[in-house]
């Protein structure tokens, strides 16, 4: 099906562009000067409806300020011109049908606006967290916050978003949002996302996209909505790159340095991006286990630090070739190679009741890794007419490899230290690969004036192959380990299909929607010999309203239904030691967990945003722990919960203060309530938290910019753990050299070394206590260069990058 699918869309193509010549009508010109006759390039030229102003089509002007509408069709219009720094020019204009000459306009000058100029000042610098009706989004490339860090240490500045004890994201209480990269789902397991964000450097990102009810062109995976990582697309003409190398400091070096390459032409744009990243990070993990059995307690207190050095090698480059103006081809190679090295000594005190220490286990690892990923896309966008017809096509294609190499011996001592036994060593090879196939179609056809359908379908295929090998050292001779070695294929195929239709009338705007999504999985552990294998189909529908209260009120109300799919390491039914004592276990039974979100929205001036959330998730996912009396082994493993109910109230402001100081600042408030009934044992337990987000731009001097960032987080739920509050700040500093060609940017993390993990959770007769100290506090040093051409040339936007102007030119003629 893929197959036949990427054919009648190629042949489809040829179709398309030809039919594109059906237009017929005079040609429509001209060229913008300013009051000196300088041409006047970047300028958005529109052409609306005389009728009711409506958009038509908007180009950009080019280097000799010249704009040319190809064919249009005959009618009355109002030619309208903006350009930042100038006054907007309106025009009438009258085609006739019989002319078969283009209209030329001549020269159009356009006078210079004091006023607008200022404000480009203020707005020169995007804010760090911009506030939409649909989304959040996080201004990653202006940010000082942002330098020498990664993805995921951004994620940490988001607003609701959260970081669990095992490096798990939660976005406004609730588990598993999906994560995306440029639009595109990642298929991986939470950990191996995770690893995917901490090799990520920020240098590579424009923007971070929050979209807590996604509509139904997106996938439903993700019970708490999605997270996309956008990384830079370079739009300028010419050629141009930039060069950024950096170094910084924790408790440990890190440095990452990289090149950006960039060739736009008429017809084509290449461009080519490699970094390189090194991060030496340590950290400090305390556990304490409290075991009773019988009316006897054992005491169980674990610590140890974990060092991490981490190379890792990003690149990508893309080919763009534009057939016409309305329909363009692109080729994309991505992909990035990651060495990684942990060495890690924990010791283990047991103890008695009475605080009397019995016997003291000592455990060392070494591990090498190495996390490989290459991956293409081709990809079509089209505009099929002027009446707003698009057709996009995207076909991917993806493999990751993972092989870990670990070595771990652990050894037991008595109260006076002496060795009791033969120490146990284990070293294992645990290579995965996954490979993952995707191909979608969008198709958006307006009806009417305000009236349109978004249609589409998808179809994804993922292969997990994960073979894990445990070898023991008996005797002096390393020795398979046969109730250790696992090999586990996991295979799974979404298909799914969305309808979506929207209407706008002169105050309320409606888009309703349903994708359906048929799974077909097939967990196979060759070891044990088992094998699950699961079909299902479900609907979820989603529905956005707005209101647009008063020209400076809105409200919105929205609603979606998603779903999370336990990952195949999930459901991988096998053992994963971390010492003697505690090892994890995958559970094939694990269910896919349903959430209906409910969201209301308020918006005054885009100044002051409030928002109200409910959500109710049923067969949540979640971590629960199981004591073995008779062994006191603690095992750890995911299980489905009966229900979380989620609420949660949230306050923005964000404003221009003043031209030199700019301020945005969350206040979020959640009430997170478990309930959960296990072979007859009924638990419910809630908490209320709020966090809070504060960011503050300056601008101090001429070309010299500050930022202060930071959060706290109040007590908070995470499953049946307890965690206390976290809170941090940072601080950045930017200095611009040399006309803005260079820079320097200073960036130090958690300055008063606050940010830490604490918790608490009781499991039956297991009482648990967790001190992660991770390496929060970093300074880091950035240097920035352009060279070639650096003006932005904005032409060839996509109907994305235009829609900002359209929108400005409607509220300009209402």
């Amino acid at each position: 099906m893929p197959v036949f699918l990427l054919a009648y869309m190629l042949l489809a193509l040829q179709g398309i562009v030809q039919a594109r010549q059906a237009v017929t009508g005079p040609g429509l010109k001209g060229r913008l000067s300013g009051p000196e006759g300088t041409a006047l390039e970047f300028a958005t030229v529109s052409l609306l409806q005389a009728s009711d102003t409506s958009v038509v089509k908007t180009v950009v002007s080019d280097a000799g300020g010249v704009f040319n509408f190809g064919t249009i069709p005959a009618g009355s219009y109002i030619l309208h011109v903006s350009l930042i720094g100038y006054k907007p020019l309106r025009k009438p204009l009258e085609l006739k049908g019989a002319a078969t000459a283009p209209v030329d306009l001549g020269n159009l000058v356009l006078e210079q606006s004091i006023r607008n100029i200022k404000e480009v000042v203020v707005a020169g610098k995007k804010p760090l967290i911009e506030r939409k009706l649909d989304k959040t989004v996080m201004n990653i490339e202006n940010s000082l916050l942002a330098t020498g860090s990664t993805a995921f240490e951004l994620l940490q500045l988001a607003p609701g978003v959260t970081i669990t004890n095992n490096d798990k994201v939660q976005l406004n209480g609730k588990s598993s949002p999906l994560i995306m990269i440029d639009g595109k789902p990642t298929y991986l397991s939470a950990a191996q996302v995770s690893n995917i964000l901490k090799s990520m450097p920020s240098n590579t990102i424009s923007e971070i996209e929050i979209i807590s009810q996604p509509s139904a062109k997106y996938d439903a995976a993700g019970t708490a909505g999605i997270i996309n990582v956008k990384t830079k697309q370079n739009r300028k003409v010419g050629f141009n790159g930039t060069v950024t190398g950096g170094a910084g400091y924790g408790r440990r070096e890190k440095y990452r340095g990289g090149v950006n390459l960039n060739y736009k032409g008429e017809k084509i744009n290449l461009t080519g991006d490699y970094t390189y990243s090194f991060n030496h990070s340590v950290r400090t993990l305390d556990i304490d286990r409290d075991v009773r059995l019988s009316g006897v307690r054992t005491l169980f207190d674990r610590s140890g630090d974990t060092h991490n050095e981490l190379g890792a090698h990003n690149y990508k480059a893309g080919l763009v070739y534009f057939i016409n103006k309305d329909h363009a081809v692109g080729l994309q190679l991505m992909g990035y190679a990651n060495d990684q090295r942990t060495n890690s000594d924990n010791t283990t005190n047991i103890f008695s009741e009475k605080q009397k220490l019995d016997s003291m286990m000592t455990s060392r690892a070494n591990e090498k890794s190495g996390f490989n990923n290459i991956g293409g896309n081709f990809n079509y966008r089209g505009k099929l007419d002027t009446l707003g017809r698009e057709l996009a096509f995207d076909a991917d294609y993806s493999r990751f490899r993972n092989n870990v190499n670990r070595y771990f011996i652990n050894t037991l001592y008595d109260s006076q230290g002496v060795n009791i036994g033969t120490p146990d060593q284990v070293r294992n090879y645990f290579p995965t690969e996954v490979e993952i196939v995707a191909l979608k179609a969008d198709l958006v056809y307006p009806l009417a004036k305000k009236i349109k359908i978004e249609a589409g379908a998808k179809t994804s295929f993922v292969s997990t192959d994960n073979d894990a090998r445990y070898d023991s050292l008996l005797n002096g001779e390393w020795k398979p380990s046969l109730s250790q070695t696992n090999h586990f294929i996991y295979k799974e195929n979404v298909n799914a299909g969305y309808l979506n239709f929207s209407k706008e009338w002169s105050k309320t705007s409606l888009q309703a929607g349903v994708r359906v999504e048929q799974t077909n999985s097939d967990g196979h552990s060759v070891t044990l010999d088992s094998r699950t294998k699961r079909s299902y189909t479900n609907l979820f529908p989603s529905l956005f309203l707005s209101r647009k209260l008063s020209a400076d009120n809105t409200l919105m109300f929205s609603y979606s239904k998603r779903i999370e799919r336990p990952s195949y390491q999930d459901l991988n039914p096998f053992r994963f030691y971390d010492d003697r004592y505690t090892f994890r276990e995958g559970n094939p039974y694990l269910k896919p967990a349903y959430t209906h979100s409910f969201e209301m929205t308020y918006s005054w001036k885009n100044e002051v945003t409030v928002v109200a959330r409910y959500g109710l998730t049923n067969d949540v996912i979640a971590e629960d722990l199981q004591q073995d009396d008779s062994t006191n082994v603690t095992k750890s493993f995911l299980r489905n919960l009966e229900q979380l109910r989620t609420m949660s109230v949230s306050l923005s402001y964000s404003k221009d203060v003043t031209d030199w100081w700019t301020t945005d600042n969350t206040i979020t408030f959640n009430r997170s309530q478990y309930v959960d009934d296990n072979e007859g044992i009924y638990r419910n337990f809630h908490n209320y938290d709020f966090n809070i987000n504060i960011y503050q731009s300056f601008r101090l001097a001429k070309d010299l910019y500050a930022d202060i960032g930071g959060f706290y987080l109040s007590p908070w739920l995470y499953g049946f753990i307890k965690a206390e509050a976290q809170y941090k700040l940072d601080i950045g500093l930017k200095k611009n050299l040399w006309n803005k060609k260079g820079s320097i940017r200073l960036r130090v993390s958690d300055v008063f070394y606050t940010n830490r993990f604490k918790g608490k959770a009781v499991y039956n007769n297991v009482d648990v206590a967790i001190h992660n100290r991770f390496e929060s506090r970093v300074a880091f040093v950035t240097f920035t260069y352009l060279f070639g051409n650096t003006k932005l040339k904005v032409a060839k936007r996509n109907d994305s990058a235009t829609r900002e102007e359209k929108e400005r030119v409607k509220k300009e003629n209402q």
